[in-house]
C-alpha cells in the first residue's frame, strides 16, 4: 500500500504541495486531477523519489521510502510523450528497464513477449518504433513500464496526446490489464472523463491541496465545493437562498431538501429536461451536439442551465424546463 502524509513542496515563494496526503490500497487505482499547475506532476515525481518534499513522508506498507533513491523504490513511471527510443525495435524498447535489473536474457525476452501481448502487441518485437501509430506506440511504453513487474506504476497524462476515440479504447483496455495484474496505480490526468472511467478512488488537487476526494459516483452525485463542481462540468452552478425548503434564484423558485442558508447549489444536467408545461422560463444560446445528444445553455435571467435533448433546439429559441428538485446538491463556496 502507498500512503502518502503532509507532503509539502516549495519552489521559492511557490508552494507547490501543500500538506497533501495520499493513499493508495495495493491493487486499486488512484486519479488525481486537477487544473494545470495545481502539483499534480510534483506529487508524482515525490512519490518517484525524483524530488526531496519540505515535509512529509512516502511510505509502501509501512517503510518509510524518503531516504530510498529511485531505482530502488521499485516503482515505474511512464509520460505523456511516450520517451521511446527511435532508434530501437518494440522489443528493445521495452526490454530496456529489465537489462536495468541485471536479468538473464532468456528471461527478459519471454518478459518482453509476455508483455507485449498483455498490452495487444503479440509479434511486434522487430517493429520500428517509427512505423507505429501514436495509439500502438503508447503501448509499447506502457509495456516497457510494465515488464520488470514494478509494485507501483504512476502514469502523467499518458494519453494526453491521443485523440479522444483512441483514449476513450486505450482506457478501458488499460483498466482491464490493471485489474489482471492488480497493480497498484496513481494516475494523473487533467481529464475527468479518463480518471472516472480508470480510477477506484479520485483525488482533486487545486493549489497543492486535496480539496475532494472519494469514488467517481460519489464524486459525480456530490462534487462538494463549487469549484469542484465547475471543474467536473456535471450541471449548472447557481446562487440560492433557501428557506423552509424552498430555494429562492434570480428566476424563480425550487422546493428542495436542503437547509436553510445562502449558498452555492449545484442542478445537474440530467435533472433539466425541455418541456412545455416547465415552470423555468429561457432562451438556448448555446448548442453542441455530443455523443448522441444536443448539450444546451439555457439563459435564465442571470443564470445559465444546462440541459440535454434529443432534437436540435436552434439557438434564440424561447424554452421552459422542468427541474427536478430533488437533485439539487448544497456546495461549499470556491475556496
Amino acid at each position: 500500500m502507498l500512503d502518502c502524509r503532509d507532503l509539502s513542496v516549495r519552489f521559492g515563494d511557490h508552494l507547490a504541495l501543500a500538506g497533501v496526503d495520499l493513499m493508495v490500497p495495493t491493487g486499486n487505482v488512484v486519479a488525481v486531477i486537477g487544473p494545470s499547475g495545481c502539483g499534480k506532476t510534483t506529487l508524482l515525481r515525490v512519490i518517484a523519489g525524483l524530488q526531496r518534499p519540505l515535509t512529509g513522508t512516502v511510505a509502501w506498507d509501512g517503510e518509510n521510502l524518503n531516504a530510498i533513491p529511485p531505482h530502488r523504490r521499485g516503482f515505474g513511471m511512464m509520460f505523456q510523450d511516450h520517451a521511446l527510443f527511435p532508434h530501437r525495435t518494440v522489443a528493445g524498447n521495452v526490454d530496456f528497464g529489465l537489462k536495468m535489473t541485471g536479468s538473464p536474457l532468456d528471461v527478459r525476452r519471454s518478459r518482453v513477449e509476455e508483455v507485449l501481448e498483455l498490452v495487444g502487441l503479440g509479434g511486434y518485437d522487430h517493429r520500428s518504433i517509427a512505423d507505429l501509430s501514436g495509439g500502438e506506440q503508447q503501448r509499447v511504453a506502457l509495456a516497457r513500464t510494465l515488464a520488470p513487474s514494478p509494485r507501483l506504476i504512476m502514469l502523467d497524462e499518458p494519453l494526453g496526446s491521443l485523440d479522444r476515440a483512441l483514449r476513450d479504447r486505450l482506457i478501458g483496455e488499460m483498466r482491464g490489464i490493471f485489474a489482471r495484474l492488480g497493480i497498484t496505480v496513481v494516475y494523473v490526468t487533467h481529464d475527468q472523463d479518463e480518471a472516472f472511467a480508470i480510477a477506484d478512488r479520485v483525488f482533486v488537487l487545486r493549489a497543492g491541496t486535496v480539496v475532494r476526494e472519494g469514488g467517481p459516483e460519489e464524486l459525480w452525485r456530490d462534487p462538494g465545493t463549487e469549484f469542484v463542481a465547475r471543474m467536473l462540468g456535471n450541471g449548472a452552478v447557481v446562487n440560492a437562498s433557501v428557506v423552509g425548503g424552498i430555494a429562492t434564484f434570480g428566476w424563480g423558485t425550487l422546493a428542495v431538501d436542503l437547509p436553510d442558508g445562502d449558498y452555492p447549489m449545484l442542478i445537474p444536467t440530467k435533472a433539466v429536461t425541455l418541456d412545455d408545461a416547465g415552470t423555468v422560463a429561457g432562451e438556448v444560446f448555446g448548442t453542441a451536439y455530443r455523443r448522441g445528444a444536443f448539450d444546451l445553455h439555457v439563459s435564465v435571467g442571470d443564470d445559465v442551465l444546462e440541459a440535454r435533448s434529443s432534437v436540435r433546439v436552434p439557438i434564440g429559441s424561447l424554452v421552459r424546463l422542468r427541474i427536478d428538485p430533488g437533485a439539487a446538491v448544497r456546495l461549499e463556496s470556491a475556496r
